[in-house]
């Protein structure tokens, strides 16, 4: 049997897990080499699964927000080890939490400066307001929960209004000490906006989305594009309505760690470019070396060890990497069980889109569905992988 006949048969192993629908591309040396579409993408009408449909990349997102800072980089705009509060002033301030011996929380300057690089690698310290069964793992998510929902509740706001919310919340940790997948790359949005003096998708729009010709990724819905757009599926086959993402706008905030839309078509020559060294059919976005820097592991011991944990609570399938600047970066291929070259980077989104880019062998793989929540990704992330570099 032929690779291509295994990939196809392993993304209808997918259909019966229970993904109503899904779509694989690969690329190699900047060409197409497969291609397949299998299910449904609305399962009420029965409509095909199509390549071209809008999907909500959530934190696939976080890998075009790097790209887009990156040309900043390299024009010499800012330095990794900047401080966040030269260009951000209200993090000037910040204050770490901490659990004093009598189970009471206190307040405390930090020992270390909040810069740009901490928010890339995600050791800032500000993770995400995550609730599980209805409590929150400590009171700084639950204080971060509280600020965001004041945020939401007043209607209309701003990357930079964002920032100034999270700002008033204090620090897991002191920064560049430990890991927390949080709202950083969400700041790192914010921070392209004082840089360019530009919103945050017209500067992506300029930079990358323009040149590459990708014409439907963007952070609201287009009236034109609203029926391409997947429902968001549970496990059981039923939409969920849940975490819709902003699909009009009704906002002026774009978030760079999970706002945008976009289609399998342009996920597809997004991670192609970065593959042959940031430059695709002659349109350069990036060069070789910083994408290079992108995806070294940045982690220290410590960020590590954090790093670590989070694939003992859900991130089994990152077994094996690490991570650079705000993806992951494969360095055990042993560990990993995967046949990918170590350097291998890229990042998930909570519906199950993956990005896998692998620059030496000028190799990318972009995968789509939308199911929510259980995306399976611990399932189907590693098994693509190794069946798609077997076309090699």
């Amino acid at each position: 049997m032929t690779p291509e006949a295994n990939l196809e048969i392993l993304l209808e192993d997918f259909l019966r897990l229970g993904i109503p629908g899904c779509a694989l591309t690969v690329c190699h040396k900047g060409r197409e080499i497969f291609s397949c579409e299998k299910g449904y993408a609305d399962v009420s009408t029965k409509r095909p699964f199509r390549r071209s449909d809008v999907i909500r990349l959530f934190s696939n997102t976080k890998v075009f927000t790097v790209v887009t800072l990156m040309t900043l980089f390299e024009r010499g705009t800012f330095l990794l080890n900047d401080p966040l509060a030269k260009y951000l002033p209200e993090f000037e301030d910040i204050r770490v939490g901490c659990l004093s011996g009598n189970n009471s929380w206190t307040l405390r300057k930090p020992e270390t400066p909040l810069r740009i690089r901490d928010c890339l690698t995600m050791s800032s310290g500000i993770p995400y307001n995550t609730c599980i069964d209805g409590r929150f793992a400590n009171i700084i998510h639950a204080a971060l929960d509280t600020a965001l929902q004041n945020l939401y509740q007043s209607g209309s706001f701003t990357c930079r209004e964002f920032t100034k919310a999270i700002a008033q919340v204090p620090l897991l940790f002191d920064p560049g000490t430990s890991f927390a997948y949080g709202y950083s790359l969400d700041i790192i949005g914010a921070l392209i906006e004082v840089l360019t003096d530009m919103n945050l998708e017209a500067y992506l729009q300029r930079a990358v989305l323009d040149p590459l010709g990708l014409k439907d990724t963007g952070f609201w819905m287009h009236p034109e594009r609203a029926e391409k757009l997947i429902p968001l599926y549970e496990p059981s086959g039923l939409p969920n309505p849940v975490l819709e993402g902003p699909l009009q706008n009704l906002s002026m905030f774009m978030s760079g760690g999970g706002g945008l839309l976009s289609t399998l078509d342009d996920l597809t020559r997004f991670g192609s470019m970065l593959s042959t060294g940031g430059t695709l059919d002659g349109i350069r976005i990036l060069g070789r070396k910083t994408i290079d820097l992108m995806r070294m592991s940045h982690l220290n011991t410590a960020q590590m060890h954090a790093f670590d944990l989070t694939k003992q609570t859900g991130w089994s399938f990152l077994e094996g990497y690490g991570y650079g600047l705000g993806v992951w970066t494969l360095l055990d291929p042993c560990a990993a069980g995967s046949s990918a070259t170590p350097g291998q980077f890229g990042w998930n989104g909570a519906a199950g889109t993956c990005l896998f880019i692998d620059p030496a062998e000028q190799l990318s793989i972009a995968y789509a569905q939308q199911v929510l929540p259980n995306n399976y990704v611990c399932a189907c992330q590693p098994r693509i992988v190794n069946a798609a570099y077997s076309l090699l």
